[in-house]
């Protein structure tokens, strides 16, 4: 449990992350950087980050929330990106640390701090998910992370 004694599932979003969640869905539709499909954990938080990123974006898109992505390791996050359906081009994943900062390190070779909204665009050249998520298949083409006030 966290100190307000709620379980860290149930832990709502932090005023700041209401806010970057939102800048960051506008951030990336003014870049035509969105999705064809958005796999987001199940925790209460990341749901929020969803919603408020789906507004900033105006995004009205295919989203799946997946229970496993909740806390998941590096390798759980790949073995669920190999699953995905090859007509998917671009996917975003909403989930926590440190599982994405070490998905990101093992798909590119590249290690980055993933702040709270913190997006890492990556990029592959091979055709199917199932192929795409090994160690270095991917090239890490840029992150952003929104402003502090």
């Amino acid at each position: 449990m966290n100190p307000a004694g709620r379980l860290d599932h149930e832990r709502e979003l932090a005023p700041r992350g209401q806010r970057d969640s939102s800048y960051i869905g506008e951030w990336m539709a003014a870049r035509d950087l969105l999705p064809d499909l958005v796999l987001v954990s199940s925790a209460a938080r990341t749901q929020e980050t969803f919603e408020r990123w789906r507004a900033g974006a105006g995004w009205d898109g295919a989203s799946e929330t997946d229970d496993e992505l909740y806390l998941a390791s590096s390798y759980e996050i790949c073995d669920r990106i190999a699953q995905l359906d090859n007509a998917v081009d671009r996917v975003l994943v909403i989930g926590h640390n440190p599982g994405l900062e070490m998905t990101v390190r093992e798909l590119t070779d590249t290690a980055i701090v993933m702040k709270t909204a913190t997006l890492a665009c990556l990029t592959s050249e091979l055709e199917a998910w199932s192929h795409a998520v090994g160690r270095g298949t991917c090239a890490l083409v840029e992150t952003h992370t929104p402003e502090r006030s």
